[in-house]
């Protein structure tokens, strides 16, 4: 602890007259400024006009002031920031007009400038019913704030996220699943430019759209790129000022854009931004995207923002791969049913009947539905066997045989109908593996 009184009872002590100092009064001072040294929160005592008279090593070391710069006698008001001063001033008052006040949270101020939250738990002194001075301490909330702070954009990012794979689970396009995402990013940080590219020909199956000139004059956007040296880096990347920039619209415009470079100029006043950071979508490695935010002001991003991006964008990678496999695998099962479904013949898929297994029905195209007279679901509730004439189950066990050894049998049978009809058909029949077991593609003509 340090003392910026005792300046003034070394001086009073020479005077004539003034008693000497009381030794036990002394040593009882001394052990009150060695246990205010002991505690880590910075404490303080003021006297009636609010100038310091007294702190502890805390608070040197928090505020950033040498012992010479508390001797002179500071207003405690120095140790906040300007724009809390009156405020501090005007609570004060109104303690020592007898009203109750609680602790107060103040932005503090160091004596190089710098400012943190806290926490100021003070309490007037009084002698003989008069106000002589304050005594109080500081409880730095920084900790706590940043901890808040994080625990804020940490909701903030999983509920973009998490809007973002609903609006995909319900069926939307992807450019309009994330479009939400971007608006969120600009209302979040403030961001006078959002806008997320993805590698052109990469996206045409997940519907997304294309921005007219290259970027979202209109607002956030998702576009289409050419493949440049912009979609080959797989790193945070700045662009700062017009000479940077300029190359950045060029590469990130539609394909067939040619008139890119005489228009890049001009996007660029219409954008109005000094400052852009493009963040790479990564998943599994592979560059799927990247997400462009700019600002005004030619500044880089604080690294709490840079690091919710790159937490953002490495997420959202994982979601517009996902939608892309997902969409991959519905357009393939698509054009598998049009191949399915295009033949003039009846196509079963079935187990392959044994000992072992009943012959279940696995699959069938419309051609099969209309040859034996059964709906498509009553024909996948049956097995092979229920389609067979009784007198033709042996030969079955034949064809069994035949497709185990060689992988395929062509043979003539009978369909046997809904209505108990027996319809002649050849039947070629095909042995493969799906999912581990032997499984029959049989077509009927």
């Amino acid at each position: 602890m340090r003392r910026t009184g005792p300046h003034i009872s070394r001086a009073r002590r020479r005077q004539p007259g003034v008693a000497p100092p009381d030794p036990a009064l002394e040593l009882s001072e001394r052990r009150c400024r060695e246990l205010a040294d002991t505690l880590p929160q910075p404490v303080f005592e003021t006297d009636e006009r609010g100038v310091l008279v007294f702190a502890n090593r805390a608070a040197f070391e928090t505020f950033g002031y040498g012992e010479d710069e508390l001797a002179r006698g500071p207003s405690v008001l120095e140790m906040l920031a300007p724009c809390e001063r009156e405020r501090a001033a005007a609570k004060v008052r109104a303690r020592m007009a007898g009203e109750r006040t609680g602790p107060a949270e103040y932005q503090m101020q160091r004596r190089d400038g710098t400012v943190f939250p806290a926490i100021v738990y003070a309490n007037l002194i009084e002698r003989d019913g008069r106000v002589i001075g304050m005594r109080g301490i500081v409880a730095d909330i920084s900790a706590r704030r940043a901890a808040d702070e994080r625990l804020r954009l940490t909701n903030a990012r999983l509920e973009l996220l998490n809007s973002t794979s609903q609006a995909l689970n319900a069926g939307a396009p992807l450019s309009d699943a994330v479009q939400g995402s971007c608006d969120g990013l600009r209302e979040l940080f403030g961001y006078d430019y959002v806008e997320l590219f993805l590698p052109a020909g990469d996206d045409s199956d997940v519907g997304t759209h294309v921005t007219p000139v290259g970027f979202g004059l209109s607002g956030p956007l998702v576009g289409h790129s050419r493949p440049s040296r912009t979609f080959a880096d797989a790193r945070l990347v700045e662009f700062r000022g017009r000479d940077e920039i300029l190359p950045l619209i060029v590469d990130l415009a539609p394909p067939d854009e040619r008139e890119m470079p005489d228009l890049a100029p001009r996007i660029y006043e219409i954008l109005g931004v000094k400052y852009i950071c493009q963040i790479p979508l990564l998943c599994m490695g592979e560059v799927v995207g990247h997400l462009a935010v700019g600002k005004r002001e030619d500044a880089p991003l604080p690294d709490r923002e840079r690091r919710f991006l790159e937490q953002f964008s490495e997420q959202l990678a994982v979601i517009i791969a996902k939608a892309r496999a997902e969409d991959r695998l519905r357009r393939s099962e698509q054009r598998y049913r049009a191949l399915f479904n295009s033949g003039n013949d009846a196509v079963l898929l079935h187990e392959l009947p044994g000992s072992d297994t009943p012959g279940r029905i696995m699959a069938v195209n419309d051609l099969s539905c209309e040859m034996s007279g059964y709906s498509r679901d009553e024909l996948l509730g049956m097995t092979i066997w229920d389609v067979q004439p009784p007198a033709l189950e042996v030969d079955l066990s034949e064809i069994e045989r035949h497709l185990r050894e060689d992988g395929r049998a062509l043979f003539e049978t009978a369909c046997r109908t809904r209505d108990r009809r027996l319809i002649p058909v050849e039947v070629n029949t095909h042995l493969f593996e799906l999912d581990g077991r032997p499984v029959a593609l049989s077509v009927a003509r």
